[in-house]
């Protein structure tokens, strides 16, 4: 009877103590997402960018985006998916996948997004022919937490301005 007792809160208290650490570290993988920062280091329009509009209507934008992470703790599994807005319109959209960011790290993803200019004002396209306007990304990105079983998702905006 008293080693069941003991078995019991033997269980019992391995049982706690899982849930204890477990909860611990989806808090500082949760944390660590919730800290990066995501920015758009540069942006480039091809040399043919004015043939392209006029052929397609649209533009190929080719994005540096980086994610910064300030804590002590990596991230894996890093992933976003955003929107891509010029002058407040939305022109396109854009994501990838598999980062991972090392603690008190940071990484770099380089993408070309296709951006369609049919609803966009004439004001707007001429700024875009002048390269004359402003890039912005308003999404998420997310990470694995709790050793990969599940993940987090944390909103951002970036921007970035063509001089």
């Amino acid at each position: 009877m008293v080693a069941q007792r003991w078995l019991t809160a033997a269980v019992i208290a391995i049982v706690v103590a899982a849930g204890a650490i477990a909860g611990f570290v989806y808090y500082r993988d949760v944390s660590a997402i919730r800290d990066v920062e995501v920015t758009v280091t540069d942006a480039s329009l091809p040399d043919t960018f004015l043939l392209e509009i006029v052929r397609n209507q649209s533009v190929t934008v080719t994005i540096h985006i980086m994610l910064h992470n300030p804590s002590s703790r990596d991230v894996s599994g890093m992933q976003t998916d955003f929107d891509v807005f010029i002058g407040g319109t939305r022109a396109g959209t854009g994501g990838f996948s598999g980062v991972a960011v090392p603690a008190h790290g940071s990484a770099v993803k380089t993408m070309n997004v296709t951006l369609s200019l049919t609803d966009v004002t004439a004001g707007l396209l001429d700024a875009v022919k002048e390269k004359r306007f402003t890039v912005t990304l308003d999404g998420q990105v997310s990470g694995d937490v709790l050793f990969g079983l599940a993940s987090f998702r944390q909103s951002f905006t970036a921007g970035y301005a063509f001089p």
